[in-house]
């Protein structure tokens, strides 16, 4: 029976609260849609309210430019600085008759002279003389400003929008023009443009003595003047007490309308007529009442309804609540088998940091037993204290707050909202340090309140001793090993100690710019064009490369440049790892430079030539090579002696060397006083014009030579053989045709290039 009665009373107050509930959720939603309502009416009067500024902003505009382009029409202001009025309305009548049929609106069309007076009224050319200034304050106005104005005044014959400009002649004011268009001209843009109608009510004036009689309407001060409306009954409706100040809302039949009123103001800001705009709401109206009825009656239904799912359900939950705290026992038992298995050390803490749980992996992990913890002690106990001090200035400084060394420590970025996981060191009961993985949260009741917290931690101490191992053993490579890697664009992403080592930058110079600042000027592009080949094709290139250091030096080291993918084999870049060969390279090129000039001898050139012929051949590209003898070379050693001798084969070469400009263009000491050049060209005119140059460069150093035939300087002779390499069977051919061309030269007055 008791059972009965609470049953009873709690169904009577679930349905209660659901009654009430469903009444304020409907006063809620009613409210909410009647201020759409009402935010939609005031979207829409704030548009049309814009339209109307911008209405009258084009009139402002259309009129002043069109009045501009008559008074600045030829002779017009001539005319008129002149009094010539038959001469001023012939210049203008034309314009202001395709001006009326542009604009049916369009009624006044009038000069006025600086005294006042009407001078010609194009509307109606027989009246003038008038003073206009006496009876209308805009005239009098402009001619007192003499400076543009805009707006809504009344005239002897009608209400208008009236635009007035000055004449200015000769740096003179000699009067103003004036255009007027009918008011109504608003109501039928605004109809054109917002598809809304409307009426005008002109104030009464004493001065307007036009459309007095049409006016079947008074409201105030203001009588009906112009209407786009399709129903005149409308107007009708208007309350008896309506003083057109205010918007309103008027109901006709079964329709519902939004009435905006708006100033029409002359140029001082006052008034001189109303427009009143009707806005049919009956569709937004109809559609909020039948939202709220469609509401109220789905509320009904769904309060009926769950009043049956609830008696219903009510059973069933009791029913279920004895099945359920069966099953809560099982979770328990499930939980603690986690919490007993799991491979992490698990530490639950309440607010204050006391320990409330201390799972089997701690006790294990730690060498405490879970009674000597559990509400006595803090997990600061099996945390090192000098790494808690260290993290505490840490943390301190990243949250920007004052973390003191103590529990606070461990859940300050938790209490934060901040994701808690952090690399720990734990002593255990022994003092054995343990390094650990912590990742800490909050434990939290249904309302969201922090009650507690929950740490997991992992032991990482094997993974940190293999790291060091990794770590010390990268240091070992970045020390030693010259390294770097790249984009796919060539842009350094990384460069190893040493590489800053030999090259002379360090590691902020060179990461993010492309590997071209080590690059240096002698390397052959066919090298790089190799190069680049081999790995955009996903190979490995092999190779000797020389480097420019920083200070201007050189290194020369032996790479091997491969690409790199990242864990899904996209290609991301490229890896080089380099030796330093620059001591072999200096031995190398002892042996294959001649020692009195510095250029290649004669074995390297044996060894060099064909392999760019053969290089060449790949590119169909041509050969050059320039072979040369100074002239009358023992006459000069026997006149100025051995040493005068070898000074004019060093200078010589300089000239020789210093005449070349492309990395693959090389000289040679042949032999005595021979050299020989071999350098690439795109065509053979060119490939003589260089060899001229050369040959001028050397008669250029205008060393004195008495003994010579072919000028009082030293000269020399040269053989130029240029060709397509796929042409040249080796080498020896082409030597022979030079050396033969050179000869030739000689027997053709020397100082010269036979080619």
């Amino acid at each position: 029976m008791d059972s009965q009665i609470a049953k009873r009373k709690t169904l009577l107050f679930v349905t209660l609260t659901l009654i009430l509930f469903s009444i304020i959720l409907f006063v809620m939603i009613y409210i909410n849609q009647k201020n759409r309502l009402e935010n939609l009416e005031k979207e829409y009067q704030k548009r049309i309210t814009t339209s109307y500024e911008k209405v009258l902003e084009k009139h402002k505009e259309f009129y002043e430019y069109r009045l501009k382009a008559n008074i600045n029409s030829k002779g017009v202001k001539e005319a008129f600085a002149a009094r010539d009025r038959e001469k001023l309305l012939d210049l203008v009548i034309d314009r202001w008759k395709v001006l009326k049929d542009e604009n049916r609106y369009l009624e006044i069309m009038h000069f006025h002279l600086p005294n006042g007076e009407s001078f010609l009224r194009v509307h109606k050319q027989d009246k003038y003389g008038d003073n206009i200034a006496d009876k209308r304050s805009m005239a009098n106005a402009m001619h007192t400003l003499q400076k543009p104005l805009f707006g809504f005044e009344a005239g002897i014959y009608m209400l208008a929008y009236r635009t007035f400009l000055p004449i200015f002649y000769e740096s003179r004011y000699i009067g103003s023009v004036e255009f007027g268009s009918r008011p109504d001209q608003i109501l039928h843009e605004m109809v054109y443009y917002n598809d809304i109608k409307g009426a005008l009510f002109v104030k009464d004036d004493k001065k307007i003595i036009a459309y007095k009689e049409k006016s079947d309407l008074k409201i105030g001060d203001y009588s009906l003047q112009y209407s786009t409306l399709d129903d005149k009954n409308l107007i009708y409706r208007l309350p008896k007490d309506y003083n057109l100040d205010k918007d309103i809302k008027i109901d006709v039949g079964s329709k519902n309308y939004a009435v905006y009123v708006f100033d029409l103001k002359d140029y001082e800001g006052k008034t001189s007529a109303k427009a009143v705009f009707y806005h049919d709401i009956t569709d937004v109206n109809s559609q909020f009442i039948n939202t709220v009825t469609k509401l109220a009656v789905l509320l009904v239904g769904l309060l009926i309804f769950l009043m049956v799912v609830i008696n219903y359900g009510f059973r069933v939950i009791i029913n279920k609540l004895d099945f359920t705290n069966q099953e809560l026992k099982k979770t328990n038992i499930f939980s603690q088998s986690i919490l007993d298995n799991s491979p992490h050390a698990i530490v639950a803490t309440d607010k204050s940091g006391m320990i409330t749980l201390f799972n089997k992996k701690a006790q294990s992990l730690l060498g405490y037993k879970e009674d000597e913890l559990l509400y006595r002690s803090t997990p600061e106990i099996f945390h090192k204290k000098e790494q808690i001090i260290q993290k505490a200035k840490e943390y301190s400084k990243e949250l920007n707050a004052d973390i003191k060394p103590n529990f606070e420590l461990f859940v300050a970025k938790t209490d934060r909202g901040l994701p808690n996981d952090d690399e720990w060191i734990y002593v255990d009961k022994n003092g054995k340090e343990i390094f650990v993985s912590l990742h800490i949260t909050s434990l939290q009741y249904a309302n969201g309140d922090t009650n507690g917290y929950l740490g997991i931690a992992k032991d990482i101490t094997e993974s940190k001793i293999k790291e060091k191992q990794i770590n010390d053993y990268v240091k070992l490579i970045d020390k030693n090993i010259i390294t770097s890697s790249t984009d796919l664009d060539g842009n350094i992403t990384y460069v190893s100690e040493a590489f800053c080592e030999i090259s002379g930058y360090s590691k902020d110079e060179l990461i993010g710019q492309n590997h071209k600042i080590v690059k240096h000027p002698d390397m052959s592009q066919d090298v790089y064009k190799e190069l680049w080949e081999t790995v955009i094709n996903d190979k490995i290139w092999r190779g000797e490369i020389k480097n420019r250091k920083k200070d201007g030096g050189y290194y020369w080291v032996y790479a091997s440049i491969s690409p790199t993918y990242d864990f899904y084999g996209v290609k991301t870049g490229y890896t080089a790892i380099r030796q330093d060969i620059t001591d072999k390279k200096l031995i190398e090129q002892i042996s294959i430079t001649d020692g009195l000039t510095n250029l290649f001898n004669r074995r390297h050139f044996n060894e060099l030539f064909p392999k760019i012929i053969n290089s060449a051949k790949r590119d169909n590209g041509l050969v050059s090579f320039l072979i040369m003898d100074i002239d009358h070379f023992k006459q000069y050693n026997d006149t100025y002696g051995h040493q005068g001798g070898d000074d004019v084969l060093i200078r010589v070469a300089k000239a020789i060397k210093d005449s070349l400009k492309r990395a693959d263009d090389y000289c040679f000491r042949l032999g005595g006083e021979e050299f020989g050049v071999i350098f690439k060209t795109d065509d053979k005119q060119k490939s003589q014009e260089f060899a001229n140059l050369i040959r001028k460069n050397i008669e250029a150093l205008k060393i004195i030579h008495s003994g010579n035939s072919a000028s009082e300087y030293v000269t020399a002779s040269m053989g130029l053989v240029c060709k397509n390499a796929n042409e040249i069977k080796d080498d020896d051919e082409v030597y022979k045709e030079a050396d033969d061309l050179l000869y030739k030269a000689k027997e053709s007055g020397r100082n010269r290039v036979c080619f």
